[in-house]
């Protein structure tokens, strides 16, 4: 149980929503949530983190509520570190072009850098800036093998980046920032929702004139990093107090940044059969099967109950074909051998990946882009969530996909407005995560959903 000291109009609804929190005294607690002055002061003493809730009028805004906490040695020296390469890059002179800002049509950088599910669920509104835009993406190279297979004709120019080796390797650093400088381009778009500081320093070295963020949340950043955020961009655009769903919220952002009304789909092209190099691949066209998915980024959204589960619906459902794929590193997730089981976890590309997506009765999914890449195809899926990120990226909306169903233990479905609120509210967020694994979710209640899909 985690132990809370709490003063905040919000201290009601957060023990009753969420049974994980217990009450505690500030100088016992393991987090603070006070507007208060003087407790503030004394927890930052006790190196307790605080977080500060923000209100407009009475509804609290997740986005702005921001955390407190004294800044630790190794950070300020990883901060002090990339602001000197940083300094380094801004000494070096971009020769201007001034025939290029005079332009008609321009020219807009995009970060995407979020990841591929974010990108999945924001690709469908590049087509509509591509109406008035010349795009440049700057991307997170994990995104790089789906962007390459559908929308690389989309750009003028892609940045793929390494998030990983930009937070360890300072010289790659300095050659991503370098690459960033030396790009034309009228407006940034950061299609971000949680800032880092990282954004931050690939913000200033982008060379644009005009920069635009959303207003998102601060989850990752303190109040003082959100204000530097503020004065490095000309246009902050905002997409409300409340919780929405990815898919909409990058339409909200589009339709402001545009300032047109769109009606913008979520969709995905089939992949075509030339694009499949694994001609066995293609076999899968016209068998009957389920595909399961062990694939996910984190291990507490890895569920690993899926023998059971596999063994248990196969009793039920003895001419049942199962298809397993995954990553390499998903090859000790589900050991079972069965005639009626096909595993290709490992053995895949993602454009054959996607075609057993699209040609099955039924994905069974983490919450992962699989889960997403499944949706946007339109297929049955079921999705095995923890209590991450509620609501911007499970469950999905049912009037936007009528046919996905996403499980979750009991506690979050009985809490899931409670959870919903706090797994995307700056400190909470990592401790609803860690708090709900994936893993709590019951062998039989996979088996009955998907036995109901089946029916």
């Amino acid at each position: 149980m985690i132990k809370l000291f709490i003063q905040s109009p919000i201290k009601d609804i957060f023990f009753q929503e969420n049974k994980f929190f217990v009450e505690s005294t500030l100088q016992d607690c393991d987090l603070v949530i006070s507007e208060n002055s003087e407790s503030i002061k004394k927890a930052l003493a006790l190196d307790i983190p605080v977080l500060k809730p923000s209100f407009l009028g009475d509804i609290l805004d997740v986005n702005m509520s921001f955390v407190l906490r004294q800044p630790s040695l190794k950070r300020s020296l990883n901060f002090a570190l990339r602001n000197a390469v940083s300094l380094v890059a801004s000494l070096k002179k971009i020769k201007a072009d001034p025939n290029f800002w005079q332009e008609r049509r321009k020219t807009v950088v995009l970060f995407c850098l979020e990841g591929l599910s974010s990108y999945i669920l924001f690709r469908n509104t590049i087509p509509h800036l591509l109406e008035k835009y010349d795009l440049i993406l700057v991307s997170a190279l994990e995104s790089k093998e789906f962007i390459e297979l559908y929308d690389k004709e989309s750009f003028k120019d892609i940045v793929y980046i390494d998030t990983k080796k930009l937070e360890n390797k300072l010289g790659y650093l300095s050659k991503t920032l370098k690459k960033l400088s030396l790009l034309k381009s009228h407006f940034l778009l950061n299609t971000a929702f949680s800032h880092t500081e990282f954004t931050r320093v690939l913000t200033l070295h982008t060379n644009a004139t005009s920069k635009v963020m959303i207003k998102g949340n601060l989850a990752n950043i303190d109040i003082d990093e959100y204000y530097e955020c503020l004065n490095l961009y000309n246009r902050v655009l905002d997409t409300g107090t409340c919780i929405n769903f990815e898919h909409y919220r990058y339409i909200n952002m589009v339709k402001a940044f545009l300032n047109a009304d769109l009606k913008i789909d979520f969709e995905l092209m089939d992949i075509k059969e030339d694009s499949i190099k694994d001609k066995d691949v293609l076999t899968f066209k016209d068998k009957s099967y389920i595909l399961v998915s062990l694939e996910s980024s984190l291990p507490e959204k890895r569920y690993k109950h899926f023998d059971k589960v596999l063994r248990e619906l196969l009793e039920v459902k003895k001419d049942l074909k199962i298809v397993l794929c995954g990553s390499e590193k998903d090859l000790k997730v589900c050991t079972l051998t069965h005639p009626n089981i096909t595993n290709l976890v490992g053995k895949l590309d993602l454009a054959s990946f996607i075609f057993l997506l699209q040609n099955s009765l039924l994905n069974v999914v983490n919450n992962h882009a699989p889960a997403h890449l499944s949706n946007a195809l339109n297929k049955p899926t079921l999705i095995l969530a923890n209590g991450d990120n509620l609501g911007r990226f499970s469950k999905y909306p049912r009037e936007l996909r009528p046919n996905s169903k996403t499980l979750y233990e009991d506690a979050i479905e009985e809490n899931f407005n409670g959870v919903k609120l706090f797994s995307n509210l700056g400190l909470i967020k990592p401790y609803v995560a860690k708090k709900y694994n994936v893993s709590d979710i019951s062998p039989s209640k996979v088996v009955s959903s998907i036995l109901m899909f089946l029916k």
